[in-house]
């Protein structure tokens, strides 16, 4: 039987992943429009509608949310490439089933495909 700690320690765990996310998601929206050294702080967290002791809680800084987001991004595209393992397909079909998935995540992801690319291209 659930102890009322293991209960509160689960709320708390819920409350923190959501309060992250959302931290992530203002942030990706927000770099996605104006770039990264535009974006302030402040308009993560008023996006996010947290403080920002809650961003610097889970993050750091907005270079540790940056860094986070870049990982993850990384880690979508990552997926797709292990994925394409060697098969009885000719290499043609291979690559054709390579880039539809690409494409694809690309589609499912489109603000982190923008954000990846973003990341890769600008100074």
């Amino acid at each position: 039987m659930p102890t009322p700690e293991n209960i509160n320690s689960s709320i708390a765990e819920s409350v923190n992943a959501t309060v992250r996310e959302r931290l992530l998601k203002a942030a990706l929206t927000i770099f996605n429009a104006k770039g990264y050294a535009a974006t302030s702080v402040r308009e993560i967290v008023a996006a996010a509608g947290v403080t920002k002791p809650a961003l610097y809680y889970y993050f750091k800084n907005k270079n540790g949310i940056y860094l986070e987001l870049v990982r993850r991004a990384q880690e979508l595209f990552q997926k797709v490439i292990l994925l394409n393992t060697p098969s009885q397909e000719t290499l043609r079909n291979q690559l054709k089933l390579f880039a539809l998935r690409i494409f694809d995540s690309v589609i499912e992801n489109k603000a982190v495909a923008c954000f990846a690319i973003t990341a890769t291209f600008s100074p």
